[in-house]
């Protein structure tokens, strides 16, 4: 019976240890270290921190994209999870659109063949109609590629004829912020 109130006092104890060092980890969080302690969190099941850390990434994904040596070396899985989101908060589309193609950039022998996956995630048809023939109709990965120039169609389509947004649906006519374009362009939810 002593033995097992030692083992009892001994988990007490790393509960105490790991809440503490979960807490310090929180405090610490900037664009410059966010992913990582978000890697540290999920490798060693830190649910609050995990949870926390990924609230942070979502508030401050363009100084993350901008200015984090880390954004760089995420996964694709990862890079795909954090897109597809619509918690992320961006002041506009293009700004995803160039995380993802500075990411490919970054090791484009390497990464190329992600685009026509993630191009899915990108809300092309909310990047304005002249990012879309200045920049994207000129971006050679997106030319190479069948399913990337049906996306790319689709967002032109999108202001070309307004007569069809209606049957237009889907995550990529939202905002990040999950508000449907209903105001905006007339576009109905689900």
């Amino acid at each position: 019976m002593f033995y097992y109130n030692y083992i009892l006092l001994f988990e007490l104890i790393k509960i105490e240890i790991r809440s503490g060092c979960e807490e310090f980890l929180k405090n610490q969080l900037d664009p410059q270290n966010c992913l990582g302690i978000r890697y540290f969190a999920e490798l060693h099941n830190c649910v609050n921190l995990k949870n926390s850390t990924q609230e942070y990434i979502y508030e401050n994904f363009t100084q993350i994209v901008q200015n984090s040596e880390e954004f760089f070396n995420l996964k694709p899985k990862d890079l795909e999870d954090l897109i597809k989101s619509d918690e992320i908060e961006v002041a506009n589309e293009e700004i995803v659109y160039n995380c993802v193609f500075n990411w490919i950039n970054f090791d484009k022998n390497n990464r190329e063949q992600y685009l026509p996956r993630l191009i899915n995630y990108m809300r092309l048809p909310l990047l304005s109609p002249q990012f879309l023939t200045d920049v994207c109709d000129k971006e050679l990965m997106i030319k190479k590629s069948f399913e990337c120039r049906d996306v790319l169609d689709e967002a032109k389509r999108f202001y070309l004829r307004p007569d069809c947004r209606s049957e237009m649906s889907g995550n990529r006519f939202k905002l990040r912020t999950g508000k449907i374009l209903d105001k905006e362009f007339g576009i109905k939810a689900d």
